[in-house]
């Protein structure tokens, strides 16, 4: 079976959507992506309080999120993740979840976000980062990255997690507009 024909599926902490491999995600970020955490019972000291610092910087966000857009703030009980808030309000809602770390001997943990608008279609945005331990500032970025990715997602479909181009190709991409929108507008002339 080809790799077209069944995409690898990521480890995001809700299944719906689904999230997806999509383009320009390296392949060891792929593999942090798809690994389980450990859970908070194999967690080192260490990691507990690097656990805690992110924890704490994730609800500061959110609180801060929710007081500058009039939204309510949501803190949910996990044994499965060090935090779990959300903000919602006008049909709009963003969750951050902060995982346990990858391996027993690392204190590399993940950032999520999400943000989900239900009105005529659903609209997800959906970020993420790797790190020790996370900032207040950390949270609000990945909670921007995830606004600038929001797009429609047709129920039943998988978000394909996308990933930045490298320079090379963002230039590339640059140069080959204006030759294709010269072509464009010199087709209708030669009809006429």
């Amino acid at each position: 079976m080809n790799a077209a024909a069944k995409p690898k599926t990521l480890n995001f902490p809700e299944r719906d959507p689904r999230v997806v491999v999509g383009e320009y995600i390296t392949a060891n970020n792929q593999r942090i992506l798809a690994r389980m955490t450990i859970g908070t019972y194999e967690m080192s000291v260490a990691q507990q309080e690097n656990a805690g610092d992110s924890a704490a910087a994730a609800k500061s966000a959110i609180a801060a999120l929710a007081k500058e857009r009039g939204q309510v703030v949501e803190v949910e009980k996990s044994r499965e993740f060090i935090a779990v808030v959300s903000t919602q309000g006008e049909g709009r809602r963003t969750t951050v979840w902060i995982t346990t770390p990858l391996e027993p001997t690392q204190s590399g943990h993940l950032c999520w976000a999400r943000i989900r608008e239900d009105g005529a279609e659903r609209r997800i945005g959906i970020a993420w980062k790797l790190a020790n331990e996370f900032s207040m500032d950390d949270v609000l970025a990945v909670v921007d990255k995830a606004e600038k990715a929001i797009r429609a997602v047709p129920e039943g479909e998988p978000y394909v997690l996308s990933g930045n181009p490298p320079p090379r190709f963002a230039k590339k991409k640059a140069a080959d507009a204006p030759v294709a929108e010269a072509a464009t507008a010199e087709a209708p002339a030669a009809e006429g």
